[in-house]
């Protein structure tokens, strides 16, 4: 910014206008181009910084959906298994009481019950 001060003042000085003038119109034109290029800085930065913002908002928004999708899966899950146990549990009582089956084979029974039905294996 000097360097465009000090030519426009040099060649306003040899065009024939006086000290004064030349300074005086080189120290406008100097502010006037300082406060062109701050005001397009300014827009530049508060636009970057609306743009950071705003993808920051939208990942925040994104990672709260996902927190709020795993705990209802997280939720699902611990119901399911509820339900597995206690099906399982009941399965046995069954066998045993009814079917009159032995308290191991009952159990061995149960487990593959709720293999096929959920997937996994029951821990005995």
């Amino acid at each position: 910014m000097a360097t465009l001060t000090l030519l426009r003042y040099e060649s306003l000085n040899i065009q024939g206008s006086g000290y004064l003038t030349a300074a005086g119109a080189a120290g406008l034109a100097a502010l006037i181009s300082t406060l062109g290029l701050l005001g397009i800085e300014e827009i530049v930065v508060k636009t970057h910084t609306f743009a950071i913002f705003l993808a920051a908002l939208r990942a925040s928004w994104a990672q709260w959906r996902w927190r709020k999708a795993a705990a209802a899966l997280a939720a699902a899950s611990a119901t399911a298994e509820a339900a597995a146990d206690k099906l399982e549990r009941r399965y046995v009582g069954y066998l045993v009481q009814t079917e009159e089956l032995p308290p191991e084979e009952a159990h061995k029974r149960a487990a593959a019950l709720r293999t096929v039905l959920t997937g996994s294996g029951a821990t005995p």
